[in-house]
């Protein structure tokens, strides 16, 4: 067994492909993403930044990325809310006490159900801020100011934020997952457009 452990510890280190070395070849952004099929290697995305083999013993805040001293800038604000694409890094450092809105909804279970703009990657279609979507986040309660919106995001929370096991609860999940309600595909009232959120996401913080 110990041999095999050895010989382990030698060859994977050794592998072209290995974890180690992956995307050591990547210079430059059309090694990372494939536009044309709107897909990215996001391995080689953060490798650069978050590989072992680049950490300097005491080195802080590690990995050295952008979204990490965002999240830094974020935890040491008044603000404890930010409008944001990145729930990892932004998100471990900012804390737990911050809360981050994910326009591509990635994260989100009420963003996520709601038509959103094709984005340059699969899965990264941004969203319109829905119209009182941000003061439901803050004050906890369901102040979304078109009607059936309104009604939408109420079984959003029930299912999300209920009760375990109530009869309203169970039904407003199969209507979310089997029936007409999965996708909400009606026009809404708009707060801030996806455009905006764009152009000016880490700047959108909410206290």
């Amino acid at each position: 067994l110990s041999i095999a452990i050895l010989s382990l510890l030698i060859y994977i280190p050794a592998m072209d492909n290995s974890p180690l070395w992956a995307c050591k070849n990547a210079k430059n952004a059309s090694d990372i993403f494939f536009w044309e099929y709107r897909m990215a290697d996001d391995h080689c995305f953060y490798h650069c930044a978050s590989n072992l083999m680049n950490y300097g013993g005491n080195q802080y805040p590690y990995p050295s990325h952008e979204w990490v001293y965002e999240g830094l800038q974020l935890k040491e604000s008044l603000n404890d809310f930010i409008i944001h694409t990145n729930m990892g890094y932004l998100g471990f450092y900012a804390g737990p006490k911050k809360t981050i809105i994910d326009y591509l909804a990635l994260t989100d279970p009420f963003l996520s159900h709601i038509r959103g703009e094709k984005g340059l990657l699969i899965g990264h279609n941004k969203r319109s801020i829905p119209a009182g979507y941000l003061e439901s986040r803050i004050e906890g309660k369901n102040l979304i100011e078109d009607k059936r919106l309104k009604n939408y995001y109420k079984k959003i929370l029930t299912v999300t934020r209920g009760k375990l096991f109530t009869l309203e609860r169970w039904k407003y999940i199969i209507d979310l997952n089997l029936r007409k309600d999965r996708y909400y595909l009606n026009d809404y009232i708009v707060d801030i457009t996806s455009e905006e959120v764009t152009r000016f996401r880490n700047q959108i913080l909410i206290k």
